[in-house]
């Protein structure tokens, strides 16, 4: 929920303050570098509705499989 209030702000000045906040947080662990995270899937059942991945749990058009 937090995360959300966040996002929604529509304040040009706090905006700037958190993009420069997460500037320094994303410097202190990765530095100058951009890092690349790769999900591994153990199979294609899901519970969470994310709305960029096709294995999403409302999505009804995929044959579902598990690993046994």
């Amino acid at each position: 929920r937090e995360a959300a209030v966040l996002l929604d702000c529509d304040l040009p000045d706090e905006v700037e303050k958190m993009f420069t906040l997460a500037e320094e947080i994303k410097l202190k662990f990765y530095g100058n570098r951009i890092v690349l995270f790769a999900p591994l899937y153990l199979s294609n059942y899901c519970i969470n509705s994310c709305v960029y991945c096709p294995y999403h749990c409302k999505n009804k058009n995929i044959a579902r499989k598990k690993l046994t």
